[in-house]
């Protein structure tokens, strides 16, 4: 079964999820140790080396809205920017359509059979807040890794 864009999302902080989502990227990356032996008829080799990672995230920017009390709002992003510890950080893919009926129509992580939860610590490295006269208010924000992600798949 494919997973579609709108069936993933970053949760922050114990559920706190980042809604209203245009784009979500995630990567890790391993460094390369490149070595060379005469030996080897200078062959050049490679070893693994750390893991890194960051994500971003592109969405609409929410004001409070008690309707949907578990929403990242701007002030938040703001505060998260200007904070120096890190965030608790879910990265979900297959994240299900809601059954509460919520605003965002947002379930829970392991709505869907066989979705993946990517569990780590974070911190936002940028931040960026833009609006047009006609259109809607949007963001984009970047967050580092500080931590080897853990993973769950739900049943």
């Amino acid at each position: 079964m494919e997973i579609k864009g709108n069936e993933m999302l970053i949760e922050l902080n114990g559920g706190k999820k980042l809604g209203c989502l245009s784009g979500l990227n995630f990567e890790l990356s391993r460094e390369e140790i490149e070595a060379a032996c005469r030996q080897a008829g200078n062959f050049t080799t490679a070893r693994k080396g750390n893991l890194s990672g960051t994500f971003s995230v592109d969405g609409i920017v929410i004001i409070d809205n008690p309707a949907v009390p578990d929403n990242v709002r701007s002030g938040d992003l703001v505060d998260m920017m200007l904070d120096d510890s890190d965030q608790d950080v879910n990265y979900v893919i297959g994240y299900g359509a809601s059954t509460s009926g919520d605003v965002e129509g947002l379930g829970s992580p392991g709505d869907i059979a066989g979705s993946k939860v990517l569990s780590g610590t974070a911190f936002m490295t940028s931040l960026s807040l833009s609006g047009s006269q006609d259109g809607m208010a949007t963001y984009s924000a970047t967050f580092r890794l500080t931590s080897k992600p853990t993973h769950a798949v739900a049943a």
